[in-house]
């Protein structure tokens, strides 16, 4: 493909990971799929992902610039609150199921329940898309799976407070987004009651997804005034601008 849409997706995969290095870690998935496709045009986007992820690397990598690992038990129950419960039940409900999984986790407790339970739905997950008839759920599926869990085991901070329903956000965008594509995806691939199943969580999730865009948190109502910030900065380009949270600062060249 020579066409506009064709440069459009090059482009977007191009700018994945110079946005973050999880996109990098999806090069064995187009590979794969460049393979098992004999396509001309996935090879092209793997290419792509590999020029962009070198570029990421020898000129912004930064060794030691964050410590990496996540217990794999902490990683389960994250899955559960960020990619299951969250999506499902709103934030607002989210928080009160999981008032105390941060504790509970940091006192030892193993939260089998919750384990047990995030890994029995991506195994039916998974299990409905290798049935299904065309492979792009389970793409999909893997590389969110894939995201997430690089995105978690490199997060910056205390592991732990992953385990907070407004926190680290910006590491569940992307993989929730893939996820949601995949339920989609096996809404319009499977037959019968899974198919039925996937159409009514897919409306659902979009149902709740639109309250929780309209209620903002009290958190992003608070916070410093980007124009006074700016502002000040124009008047002293010495001046560190004040960012959200309160205790981060930005500076910028004069």
């Amino acid at each position: 493909e020579c066409g506009a849409r064709a440069i459009l997706q090059r482009f977007i995969l191009f700018l994945a990971p110079l946005s973050g290095p999880a996109a990098s870690f999806l090069i064995p998935l187009f590979a794969w799929r460049a393979i098992s496709e004999r396509s001309k045009e996935r090879w092209i986007q793997t290419f792509t992902l590999i020029v962009a992820t070198a570029i990421q690397f020898f000129f912004f990598y930064q060794p030691q610039q964050r410590d990496l690992g996540i217990d794999p038990r902490l990683l389960c129950c994250v899955f559960g609150l960020k990619h299951i419960i969250q999506p499902t039940f709103g934030r607002v409900l989210a928080e009160h199921i999981t008032v105390g999984w941060r504790q509970t986790f940091g006192h030892g407790s193993w939260t089998v329940p919750v384990i047990v339970g995030t890994l029995g739905v991506f195994f039916c997950l998974t299990s409905l898309a290798i049935r299904s008839k065309h492979k792009a759920a389970l793409f999909f599926l893997l590389s969110g799976i894939l995201m997430a869990s690089v995105s978690y085991w490199a997060a910056l901070g205390n592991r732990l407070d992953l385990l907070s329903v407004g926190f680290g956000n910006r590491y569940v965008f992307a993989p929730e987004l893939l996820f949601e594509l995949a339920i989609l995806s096996l809404a319009f691939t499977t037959n019968g009651f899974s198919r039925l199943f996937c159409r009514w969580l897919t409306i659902w999730i979009l149902i709740v997804g639109l309250h929780d865009f309209s209620q903002t948190p009290a958190f992003f109502r608070e916070g410093p005034s980007w124009p006074s910030e700016v502002r000040l900065w124009q008047q002293d380009h010495s001046h560190k601008m004040v960012i959200c949270p309160r205790d981060w600062f930005m500076s910028l060249p004069p």
